[in-house]
């Protein structure tokens, strides 16, 4: 038997409206009309999707996933050994330890079912990739990217610059 679960969050004065669903422990995933529908490969389940809030200080809150976000990036393409340097030497918003989120992590401030500019509209957008810190599983030095113009998760060499949104995970 279906269980649908509403839930009705204000934050900054805009109700955000999530709905999961579960059947026999498998994920679902909503569209935009309402309908449920069982999530496929690499799409992140209703449950799972942030619900943000900005911060006012250069962080946006990820208030189902307890993450920190950068609200922003710098602009600048970094290699992958730079970017994991930048967002381990980060201070933004009281906090010091920041790091590259992996690909699992980035994919939350994503919205699926867009066709074009994927990344949360709280975020400074910018089209380009962006450094995970998750390794392609060929093990050939590349890490994985992703694209917030498709939300598509590539693989580059560590020394191909790209943009870097970093994260915090001690909330």
């Amino acid at each position: 038997m279906k269980q649908y679960q509403y839930l009705i969050m204000a934050v900054l004065g805009v109700c955000l409206i999530a709905a999961s669903s579960v059947y026999g422990g498998e994920a679902k995933c909503s569209d935009e009309y309402g309908s449920i529908f069982p999530c496929p490969d690499g799409i992140i389940p209703d449950d799972k999707k942030a619900v943000f809030m900005d911060n006012g200080d250069g962080t946006i809150t990820d208030l189902r996933n307890n993450m920190l976000w950068e609200r922003g990036d710098d602009q600048t393409p970094r290699t992958w050994m730079e970017a994991m340097a930048y967002c381990e030497e980060l201070e933004l918003g009281g906090k010091s330890d920041w790091s590259l989120p992996t690909n699992d992590d980035l994919q939350t401030i994503t919205e699926f079912g867009r066709s074009q500019n994927v990344m949360n509209e709280i975020f400074k957008y910018r089209q380009g990739n962006y450094w995970t810190a998750t390794p392609h599983s060929t093990g050939l030095d590349q890490y994985l990217t992703i694209g917030f113009f498709d939300a598509d998760s590539n693989a580059h060499q560590k020394e191909t610059p790209h943009f870097v949104r970093c994260v915090y995970l001690g909330i």
